[in-house]
């Protein structure tokens, strides 16, 4: 996606998380993507991806990726809260097991 092959740029996957994160990627718009990964920090690399798309829900599982951290949460936090964005929780729906966030421009 663009992306150099530096130490902090490389991924080490298994072969079933790197056929998982191939099959995810495949269904993302490659510019947008492109964009976003050479955005150097979580807090640009999630507000980008969320102002991409609007009013959708956005599962956890690509948050995640998004981010490339574990302190995702805490930088979302910060993008609803100093940002003014009104991003909001969506809780699981039992019949399709989705849960994420969704941006509401």
């Amino acid at each position: 996606m663009g992306g150099d092959s530096s130490d902090e740029n490389l991924w080490v996957l298994c072969e079933d998380c790197n056929l998982g994160k191939k099959h995810w990627l495949s269904d993302e718009n490659a510019e947008e993507m492109k964009k976003i990964l050479t955005e150097s920090s979580t807090e640009k690399r999630l507000e980008m991806y969320f102002e991409f798309h609007p009013n959708e829900l956005i599962e956890i599982s690509k948050l995640q990726v998004i981010a490339g951290t574990r302190e995702w949460t805490r930088q979302l936090r910060y993008i609803r809260e100093k940002r003014n964005k009104n991003i909001f929780y969506v809780k699981k729906d039992p019949k399709t097991g989705k849960e994420g966030y969704v941006y509401k421009k």
